[in-house]
């Protein structure tokens, strides 16, 4: 007895032109983009996430990216192109041209301060973010160094600007400006110290701190304008003053020693004082000058890794 069986077999169903929907990375929701944006991805990725499309950069627009790490990174200026060094390995080539011609004087918080001839302005590298600020009233402005109180989107935040004195000087000038004022103010400041090469603030005293390559210190006070000098000495003695700073002197000549990353490329000096935290600790870097003997001399800067996109109100002090 013979059966024939019929075997049923699976056809593929092609849909007609008409139902194929294309589907792209540009057309996943917006949602989920600005999700993915805010919450997982670090600096180097954030930017490479906005350089994808025209579609996931308006949806990052919104996003601040932060990364993990705490320590600053340090930016070397080559004309309109700039190295980033992340650590002593990892480095990352970025076209800045607005660091070409200005120089930094001040770095904290994620964002530079610049001079440019008598402008100066905040500028966060790598959104290009730009607050502009009062003219600068000082004529002399080869060697100053900066310092903000707080990220300048911040309503009480308030700058420092110090003119190093020449030889025939005996007082410091310091002009502050703060956010909502249309001019800076200039106060003199006593001081024993010889030479400005850091800077930074602090909270609890309303007060701005100066440090020197020696080991002194300068404390401006906002709010009687007065000023001490300090010796900073390491010591045991719990009697002695203590101040909430660690400072360091050396760590770009460290960094580049150390960064296999970097080449043989010469670092003439450092600039833009960055104070940062580290296991409950503030440091304050200070600016260096390298004295390097080689032809290719560069400038470098430290910078908090960090993005900011600004509204219409932060664009303007």
């Amino acid at each position: 007895m013979s059966s024939n069986l019929e075997c049923e077999t699976d056809h593929e169903v092609i849909p007609s032109k008409a139902q194929r929907v294309a589907t792209t990375w540009s057309d996943l929701p917006w949602e989920l983009l600005e999700f993915i944006a805010k919450n997982y991805l670090a600096l180097i990725d954030f930017l490479s996430f906005r350089g994808v499309c025209k579609d996931w950069k308006l949806a990052s627009s919104r996003c601040t990216a932060e990364i993990e790490s705490r320590d600053p990174w340090l930016l070397v200026v080559d004309k309109s192109t700039c190295i980033l060094l992340r650590d002593s390995v990892r480095k990352y080539n970025i076209s800045i041209p607005e660091l070409c011609e200005a120089k930094c004087i001040g770095s904290n918080h994620g964002w530079l301060l610049l001079l440019k001839e008598s402008s100066v302005f905040f500028f966060c590298p790598f959104s290009r973010a730009k607050i502009e600020l009062p003219n600068f009233p000082c004529p002399e402005t080869f060697d100053l160094v900066a310092v903000f109180s707080s990220p300048p989107t911040s309503q009480g935040c308030i700058v420092a600007i110090v003119s190093n004195r020449t030889e025939h000087e005996k007082d410091f000038k310091v002009y502050v400006l703060r956010r909502g004022f249309s001019s800076w103010t200039m106060h003199m400041m006593s001081s024993a110290i010889k030479t400005v090469i850091g800077a930074a603030y602090c909270d609890n005293d309303n007060s701005f701190y100066f440090f020197d390559a020696f080991d002194c210190l300068s404390i401006f006070s906002l709010s009687d304008q007065s000023s001490k000098t300090w010796r900073l000495v390491t010591s045991q003695d719990k009697s002695l003053e203590t101040i909430p700073f660690s400072v360091k002197k050396n760590e770009a000549r460290n960094f580049i020693a150390m960064a296999s990353a970097f080449g043989n490329v010469a670092l003439s000096s450092c600039h833009g004082t960055i104070v940062f935290i580290c296991e409950g600790l503030s440091h304050v870097v200070c600016n260096e000058n390298l004295h390097t003997n080689a032809y290719q001399k560069l400038q470098g800067v430290w910078i908090h890794p960090r993005f900011f996109e600004l509204s219409p109100q932060d664009s303007t002090w």
